[in-house]
């Protein structure tokens, strides 16, 4: 005869969970993060965003030279600069960034874990508050540049940058060397050029002259000198 009642209060019970896990931030993180972009160059898991976009728990976001974008996370906020390529998780105690080329902006609430890990050498700068480097202290405006990947982390209210090679650094195409182009050639000079370049043999007429007893001279028929 009880069990009706037990059932009742489980149900009251769930119903009044899921109405505190919807409402403020944490709820707001579940729904996804607000975005607000500038510029037209940004893509959402491969999909151009604009402001109001939806983006999710582990999506990837990337920005081309001339846009960024803003993804409020509950009470923080992470600003994907121009020319970033960059994966974003969060839940209802943490937020993490994973940088794979390009720069973020972080603004982390007091009571989140925020982290950001880079993948090659990179700058941090802090604004406000304290974080730590590869486990190293840093308080407001410090600057430190580490040699290799970095783990950025703060537990309290902060603002800091990170920065590491812009996407373009690392994509460049090789320079190819530059065309030599030969200039107007004419006469046997520039024929015999062309031959030796393409490795052939020449034959080249060259006229002889002999002074004989009388100092009478004579022009020969040319001789044919072979080279190669």
């Amino acid at each position: 005869m009880k069990r009706p009642s037990t059932i009742r209060l489980l149900s009251l019970t769930v119903a009044i969970s899921l109405m505190i896990l919807n409402s403020g931030a944490y709820g707001r993180m579940l729904q996804g993060a607000e975005v607000t972009v500038v510029g037209s160059g940004v893509k959402i898991e491969g999909a151009s965003a604009a402001t109001g976009a939806t983006f999710m728990s582990g999506n990837r976001i990337t920005t081309d030279l001339s846009s960024k974008a803003t993804l409020t996370i509950g009470g923080s906020r992470v600003t994907v600069n121009e020319d970033t390529d960059a994966t974003i998780t969060f839940d209802g105690s943490s937020i993490r960034v994973n940088i794979t080329c390009g720069s973020i902006s972080a603004n982390s609430a007091a009571g989140i874990t925020y982290t950001v890990s880079t993948s090659g050498d990179t700058n941090v700068f802090v604004s406000s508050g304290r974080i730590k480097v590869n486990g190293s202290n840093m308080k407001e405006n410090q600057t430190q540049r580490v040699t290799g990947t970095a783990t950025i982390e703060a537990t309290d209210a902060a603002s800091f940058d990170v920065t590491t090679a812009l996407c373009t650094c690392k994509c460049l195409p090789g320079i190819a060397a530059p065309a030599v182009t030969p200039g107007p050639a004419t006469g046997l000079g520039a024929v015999a050029l062309a031959a030796l370049i393409a490795g052939v043999a020449v034959a080249v007429i060259v006229p002889v002259v002999i002074i004989n007893d009388d100092n009478v001279s004579e022009e020969l028929p040319g001789v044919s000198v072979n080279s190669f």
